[in-house]
């Protein structure tokens, strides 16, 4: 079967305008042979499994073959995946448009993980995802400075497409009568789209501002638009008086420990362009969760349910900010100063993620060390914008418990030398593979995974 899959992977995309590049970028890490294994058993009972799933592209692309041949493309697509390992779909999934992996994200790694989501609450937090993604991905151009205008226009279509997606799950849930699974994707998804909001009005400055306009406009009609959905779903909880009672409870502790979160995340958060926006928003999250509590105690329960959604959705548009101006710390890399004159200090700088261990049982704690490594043989200057020079993330989150290593804002580096940090946390909830990241902040960032699993209770002993 291994053969036959590697011989059918070289026939179809040799066939393929530019694919011989993006499998040798997508290669260059690789897989042990126990995860190789791994990975053919899951794609293999992932074929008889799943259905084909449609996807975006243009017209004039060589990704057509995607949409003309639904059946033989996505067993393709599922060839691809296999031919470049799960180090390469980690590569792809970092890629930005322009990036020569970037077809592979967006056509075959998205749709292939999206069909895995089986419920529709999941399908709709994968749709949310997405639209994140595209506008985490203008914004990173923005920041560098590559956006262009048919880049922010095929993210802009792909970002509808998206966000429209969640709109129909959201109309299907509230249908269903599952009003806590939609009122918390729209809380989240709400939330979701301020954050951004805010994050493209910072970026929207000169020339940019054009370039950004057309996908601001958008984002904030469908942010407009989620919201109303958000008020229908919120009437129908209120139209239950058992339900409404039940709801504020539930609602109660997520919004307390949304809150709760979100100061933990600012207490570690530096400064930057948004700053203050957090700040704005955990304090004003911190008084519409005292309002539904004390609304609640008074048994005014239509009050108290609006306070603490409010008080979420405050809490996670401020966590939803700062790792959002985490992950554009990471890619817009700023000049330096070091030995070399007028040279870019990123250039010659490597940063690197690793974990102490590669698999973790539930509740072990992590040991993740992030290291600056100067591969020059002159001195460079790191001038970091935040005081903590290094952050990480589990899957994109900034963990609640984190604590800087140190605290400084001029780094000196050595020839040939590293400079390191290393962070203490407890592994991720949830068996099964994690992504971590380590940044240092302002010169780029690395992803490892690991893979927990569950622990296993040692045998009772019976008398």
């Amino acid at each position: 079967m291994i053969q036959w899959i590697q011989s059918l992977f070289r026939r179809r995309t040799n066939s393929i305008p530019g694919m011989d590049d993006l499998v040798r970028d997508a290669r260059r890490l690789r897989l042990t042979n126990s995860e190789q294994e791994q990975t053919r058993m899951v794609i293999t009972e992932f074929i008889g499994q799943h259905p084909p799933q449609d996807v975006l592209v243009s017209p004039a692309s060589p990704w057509t073959l995607w949409s003309r041949k639904p059946i033989a493309a996505f067993a393709l697509a599922l060839v691809v995946v296999i031919g470049i390992g799960r180090q390469g779909v980690l590569a792809a999934e970092r890629a930005l448009p322009g990036d020569r992996l970037y077809p592979l994200k967006v056509n075959i790694v998205e749709p292939i993980k999206g069909a895995t989501r089986v419920s529709l609450s999941a399908k709709g937090q994968w749709q949310k995802d997405r639209a994140r993604a595209r506008l985490e991905e203008a914004e990173q151009l923005a920041a560098q400075k590559r956006l262009d205008t048919d880049t922010q226009a095929d993210l802009q279509q792909r970002f509808l497409k998206h966000t429209q997606a969640v709109q129909v799950t959201l109309a299907t849930l509230k249908d269903q009568q599952d009003v806590d699974i939609a009122d918390d994707l729209s809380t989240q998804f709400e939330a979701t789209l301020r954050a951004h909001t805010v994050i493209l009005e910072t970026l929207g400055a000169g020339p940019t501002s054009a370039l950004l306009s057309p996908l601001r406009i958008s984002l904030e009609d469908q942010s407009k638009a989620v919201a109303s959905a958000s008020k229908d779903i919120e009437g129908e909880i209120r139209s239950d008086k058992k339900q409404q009672r039940e709801n504020i409870v539930r609602r109660q502790t997520i919004a307390q420990n949304t809150v709760s979160k979100a100061e933990a995340l600012l207490k570690q958060s530096g400064p930057s362009p948004v700053r203050e926006k957090v700040i704005e928003r955990v304090e004003r999250a911190k008084d519409q969760l005292s309002a539904g509590v004390q609304k609640f105690d008074e048994q005014d329960d239509r009050r108290a349910i609006t306070s603490l959604r409010d008080a979420q959705r405050s809490a996670l548009e401020a966590e939803e900010l700062i790792n959002a101006q985490n992950k554009l710390s990471s890619v817009a890399a700023p000049k330096g100063s070091s030995s070399i004159e007028s040279a870019d200090v990123s250039t010659f700088v490597r940063v690197k993620v690793i974990t102490d261990r590669p698999q973790y049982t539930a509740g072990q704690q992590m040991i993740v060390t992030v290291s600056a490594a100067n591969q020059s043989d002159h001195s460079v200057k790191l001038n970091i914008p935040s005081g903590c020079p290094a952050t990480m993330m589990i899957d994109n989150q900034v963990p609640p418990a984190l604590v800087c290593p140190d605290e400084i804002t001029l780094i000196t580096i050595d020839a040939n030398t590293s400079r390191t940090w290393v962070f203490r946390v407890a592994t991720p909830e949830g068996s099964g593979d994690h992504r971590i990241t380590g940044s240092v902040v302002g010169y780029g960032s690395d992803e490892t995974s690991i893979r927990v699993i569950d622990a296993v209770l040692p045998p009772l002993l019976l008398p």
